[in-house]
């Protein structure tokens, strides 16, 4: 399972992101939709899968849901950065 080698918060924000705002989605979609190639998509979808902020659910087909955690993450993110404002 390949993983990132580092971090970006600001990418996993926007994976996150469109995952609360879109809802389940296939790996190549949100891939797409979060401006990514898949090839650099895939370890952080691993990472975000490892830390239980997002999930992989197969309903005739594997697609990609945010868990609670990954909602609680998302709002924590969004109060930061409305509070440097």
């Amino acid at each position: 399972m390949k993983v990132p080698a580092r971090i970006e918060i600001k990418t996993l924000k926007k994976i996150l992101d469109y995952s609360y705002k879109k809802g389940p989605q296939r790996k190549t979609n949100m891939a797409t939709n979060c401006k990514m190639s898949y090839t650099r998509f895939v370890p952080y979808l691993n990472i975000m899968v490892i830390m239980n902020l997002l999930e992989i659910v197969e309903n005739e087909g594997y697609f990609v849901i945010i868990t609670e955690l990954g909602r609680w993450v998302i709002d924590q993110l969004d109060d930061i950065d409305h509070s440097d404002h």
